[in-house]
């Protein structure tokens, strides 16, 4: 789908440049497999309306009487592609809500309290058209209008209509499965933590100038260790403990997470809808952050043998160990910056759980070692794809130049005083 919607964005970018061409002419910037994987959406799409042929289709698409006949086939097909029990009725709804959380992915998540936030509002603001219609059909109509930016539109949220229902038939191999994680959660603080015990550590660390990278000198803070130099930072750690097979006492920090539907619909957007099964897999997860390579290492048996031993035990998969400090050979794209960790998956029956295990040095880097701190590195992964979501020949605005400005403030913020 990803491609389609592309394909569309060159359509009309090409059509600016000599608005004689016809319709479908944009295909010729494509290569041959995408446009065979455009052919292949267009013909399904004609298929899903019960119709014969493209020309019909376009045809169709302008008569809104017409359309609307064709819409229970068209929903019994979603039902059908997207794996949706129920009747056409169903599948409307769904596609409409689909349809309702694209919009508040743009308008709120990337632009209202987002990344884009500081974007004049009326720059990417979204056309009346392209807002308010949330019907499946009528949208593909709308990709067919004549102003180029409810086009694309569009167009962009019938791809996040499929990207939201590809994750939804995905979540439904597992019902129930918010409470879920909730009862995992508690399981591993009741059962593999010690009892609640309130301990803050607060760890100072000194960074380098050139990336702020922390250097490998942090040690535990005290109250009287006196004034921070400008390369100098304090970061406090709310900690539980966990018991060693040796008896030691480890501090941990244990950080659970759901992430909402939108930031979901915003990963799939910026890795182009690849591999959406394994994607959603880390919708839920706990990160553990402990002092050193040693402590990773304890903390991974003590969570597997304690967690068995409570009657919760859990399977591993996708793991990933770069504590030696060696990036992943083939990083997905989109994937995040490097940070050594413990990485893997933690499934009890259907449920993914990603957990992610960090010592100190690897949390320090990802909170502040430039284009690698969390915050620094979404923008820097909305970058790649900002322009795609918002054409810049349609809104006006370079997004990529915006970001990196962004990023470069953000930066400079944190080396000051």
């Amino acid at each position: 789908m990803v491609v389609v919607y592309e394909a569309l964005v060159r359509d009309r970018m090409e059509r600016r440049g000599n608005p004689q061409r016809l319709r479908h002419a944009g295909r010729s910037t494509l290569d041959l497999s995408q446009r065979t994987y455009v052919d292949f959406l267009r013909d399904k799409q004609v298929a899903q309306l019960g119709l014969n042929s493209q020309r019909e289709f376009d045809e169709v698409l302008t008569d809104p009487a017409h359309r609307e006949a064709l819409k229970p086939q068209a929903y019994r097909s979603f039902a059908a592609e997207y794996g949706i029990l129920g009747d056409e009725r169903m599948a409307a709804q769904l596609a409409r809500d689909f349809a309702h959380l694209s919009n508040a992915y743009i308008t709120d998540y990337l632009c209202g309290r987002g990344p884009l936030r500081g974007v004049e509002p009326t720059v990417l603001e979204m056309t009346e058209e392209a807002r308010t219609t949330s019907d499946w059909v009528d949208l593909m109509a709308l990709t067919n209008h004549e102003n180029d930016q409810v086009a694309i539109e569009a167009g962009r949220k019938l791809y996040h209509i499929h990207l939201r229902a590809m994750a939804w038939a995905a979540e439904q191999q597992t019902s129930d499965a918010e409470e879920q994680f909730h009862q995992f959660d508690s399981n591993i603080i009741n059962h593999v933590l010690n009892p609640f015990e309130r301990r803050a550590i607060t760890i100072r660390s000194t960074h380098a100038d050139s990336d702020f990278a922390p250097l490998h000198s942090w040690e535990i803070a005290t109250g009287g260790d006196g004034e921070l130099a400008d390369n100098q930072r304090l970061t406090s750690l709310p900690s539980r403990t966990f018991t060693t097979r040796q008896g030691r006492e480890i501090p941990v920090y244990i950080s659970a997470r759901i992430k909402s539907d939108e930031a979901v619909l915003g990963k799939l957007d910026k890795k182009r809808g690849e591999n959406i099964g394994k994607e959603i897999e880390d919708k839920y997860g706990i990160m553990f952050v402990v002092p050193n390579n040693r402590d990773v290492r304890e903390l991974q048996h003590v969570l597997v043998f304690r967690s068995t031993q409570k009657g919760f035990p859990f399977s591993v998969s996708d793991l990933e160990n770069t504590l030696d400090g060696k990036p992943r050979k083939k990083p997905s794209i989109g994937g995040a910056a490097f940070v050594p960790m413990l990485k893997f998956i933690a499934k009890q029956g259907n449920l993914p759980v990603e957990i992610i295990i960090l010592t100190y040095d690897a949390y320090l880097r990802h909170r502040y070692q430039d284009q690698v701190a969390h915050d620094e590195y979404e923008l820097i992964r909305l970058r790649d794809v900002a322009n795609n979501i918002f054409p810049p020949f349609i809104y006006g605005v370079d997004l990529q130049a915006h970001l990196d400005e962004t990023v470069t403030k953000m930066q400079a913020a944190k080396r000051a005083p």
